[in-house]
């Protein structure tokens, strides 16, 4: 029987489901996935504005706040799931989700630039938009789905990994607004705090940014 209308996934994420007729019985838990970073358009915020947030004047630490700026977006990002700056990102999937519904982590989507996997042969093959795949992109997790009456194509057995999917993650207006200001909250925040003593609980993340990171995460794509 197909998952219900919120199905937990295996890190305790609730995700809707909105097409259980492409659930096709496989047993198991939704495959995991990694994604690596193939390109991104810059950072969110500059080492001056930083600096002028956190109050500081002097150039002795300027190599320290262009670490944190770069590390704060990032962090930001992976609690929200939301991209901070425009970026290209690549998945890779050990197989089909046994519901059909490929998520893709980091929103919001522009665009799925390729869905590429390996057939029973062993040979790399890519899947066309609009013929072999269908794309949900300002739902949120952002989905890429079968087509119409079609189903995913049969995977080489034991190859890892088996499915590859390319796509767009840019911000929206808001998210930007919204995430620039917990970075610079987590970048003062570590300008005082340099080893995390009061808040290991929250990764380095004061509360005002952790309050902001829950809007991000439950904000919509449009």
């Amino acid at each position: 029987m197909g998952p219900g209308p919120f199905t937990p996934d295996p890190l305790g994420s609730t995700w809707p489901a909105p097409f259980p007729w492409l659930s096709f019985g496989f047993s198991g838990p939704v495959p995991g996935h990694s994604v690596v970073t193939v390109a991104e358009s810059g950072e969110l915020v500059t080492t001056q504005t930083a600096k002028q947030n956190a109050k500081v004047d002097y150039a002795d630490e300027d190599y320290l706040f262009n670490i944190w700026r770069c590390a704060a977006r990032r962090l930001v990002e992976r609690e929200a799931e939301t991209a901070l700056v425009t970026q290209t990102l690549r998945m890779n999937l050990p197989g089909w989700p046994g519901d059909g519904q490929v998520r893709l982590p980091v929103g919001p989507a522009k665009s799925v630039t390729s869905v590429k996997y390996y057939d029973a042969g062993g040979t790399q093959q890519t899947l066309s938009e609009g013929t072999d795949f269908q794309t949900w992109l300002d739902y949120r997790p952002p989905l890429v789905l079968p087509y119409p009456q079609k189903y995913w194509p049969v995977v080489q057995f034991g190859r890892v990994p088996a499915v590859e999917v390319v796509y767009v993650a840019a911000p929206t207006v808001q998210n930007a607004s919204l995430g620039t200001q917990a970075v610079l909250m987590t970048i003062g925040y570590w300008a005082v705090n340099r080893g995390d003593e009061e808040a290991p609980e929250k990764f380095g993340l004061p509360q005002g940014a952790v309050r902001l990171i829950r809007l991000l995460k439950s904000s919509g794509y449009r």
